[in-house]
This record gives C-alpha cells, sequence and structure tokens, in this order.
C-alpha cells in the first residue's frame, strides 16, 4: 500500500513535470513560429522592395534606351542636312570654279586679239615709215 502511494506519487511528479515540459515546449514552438513570421514578413518586404527597385532601374534603362534612339535619330538628321549642305556648297564651288575658267579662256582669248591688233597695227606702222 505504501508502495502504491510511492508509485503514485512518483507518477504524479513525472506527469506534472511532463506537462511543464511540455508547456515549456509549447511556449518555445510558439516563440519559434512567432520569429519565423516576422522573418517570413521582413523577407518578403525586402523582396518587394527589391522588385519595385528592379522596375524602377528597368524604367530608367528604357527611357536612357529611347532617349539614346532619338539622340541617334537626330545625329543622323544633322548629318544628312550637313551632307546636303555640303553637296550643295560643292555644286556652287564648281560652278563658280567653270564660270572662272570660262572667263578666264575668255579673257585670253580678247587679250589674244587684242594683242594681234596691236600687232597688226605696230606691223602697219612699221611698214608706212618705212616706205615714208
Amino acid at each position: 500500500n505504501n508502495e502504491i502511494k510511492i508509485l503514485a506519487s512518483r507518477l504524479a511528479n513525472v506527469t506534472r513535470a511532463a506537462n511543464r515540459t511540455k508547456q515549456h515546449l509549447k511556449a518555445k514552438l510558439a516563440d519559434a513560429e512567432w520569429e519565423a513570421s516576422k522573418e517570413e514578413a521582413s523577407l518578403k518586404k525586402e523582396q518587394e522592395t527589391a522588385g519595385n527597385e528592379e522596375d524602377h532601374l528597368k524604367g530608367l534603362l528604357e527611357k536612357e534606351r529611347d532617349e539614346a534612339k532619338e539622340d541617334e535619330a537626330s545625329l543622323q538628321s544633322n548629318l544628312k542636312s550637313q551632307e546636303l549642305a555640303a553637296n550643295k556648297i560643292e555644286k556652287q564651288l564648281r560652278k563658280r570654279l567653270a564660270d572662272s575658267i570660262r572667263v578666264a579662256h575668255n579673257n585670253s582669248k580678247a587679250l589674244k586679239a587684242q594683242l594681234a591688233d596691236e600687232q597688226y597695227v605696230a606691223e602697219k606702222d612699221e611698214t608706212e615709215l618705212k616706205a615714208a
């Protein structure tokens, strides 16, 4: 009978200890779950922030690409305009050069004709002087 009381008392002590351990483990599990949930929320926030930053950077990159394309198109247009202007100026200069060559040629002909006339007059005068 005494042994039963001692065993019952020991069983009650073990049961209480087991219940305390069970409660302690439940509390630790709850704390771990709370920490895990906080960590998960923090990670989700970091992912969202990273996603927003990535979207922002993609937007900036796209904007830079668009501006570069616009700049390239503008430069191409300016280059074409400059080429056309240069071709027009070259054409004008070639025409002026041809006109100058033509004028110089005509002046040369006129001077040759004038020289021939003056030589003729001089020879005529010389012939008249010899005859006189």
